[in-house]
């Protein structure tokens, strides 16, 4: 997972009760947040069996809204990658990793935007018989 060109205090800063990050950014202020949230949803995002068959491959963005208390606001894919079943894959696993835990004190807006980015590899392991 990756992100886009957002980070807190530049163009995501809106100035408002919400901050726009990517779920990469290195901000000292955001990123021990995002580690978990990360980590949350790599345990539920599997790759779809369909797509580890057939070598599907693919890139999306979704753009997901936490809440101050860690509930989900918003989610939408901005980018397909293509193909639902990825894009499903991804979703599920955002939705299915919440609640996430509540921001940090320091944290002193009511909204949290973020800019994920999913990739599909190729994911076949063909392995040759041996002889």
């Amino acid at each position: 997972m990756g992100g886009k060109g957002f980070d807190a205090g530049e163009q995501g800063d809106t100035g408002t009760d919400e901050r726009i990050v990517s779920l990469e950014t290195q901000s000292s202020e955001y990123a021990p947040y995002l580690a978990d949230v990360k980590r949350r949803i790599e345990r539920h995002w599997e790759i779809p069996l369909y797509a580890r068959q057939t070598g599907l491959t693919g890139n999306l963005v979704l753009v997901f809204s936490i809440t101050a208390d860690g509930n989900v606001a918003h989610l939408e894919i901005t980018e397909s990658s293509g193909t639902s079943v990825l894009d499903d894959a991804a979703v599920q696993a955002v939705q299915a990793a919440a609640p996430y835990g509540p921001f940090p004190s320091q944290f002193t807006f009511g909204r949290l935007t973020i800019v994920g980015n999913f990739r599909y590899a190729d994911l076949t392991r063909r392995v040759k018989p041996s002889r």
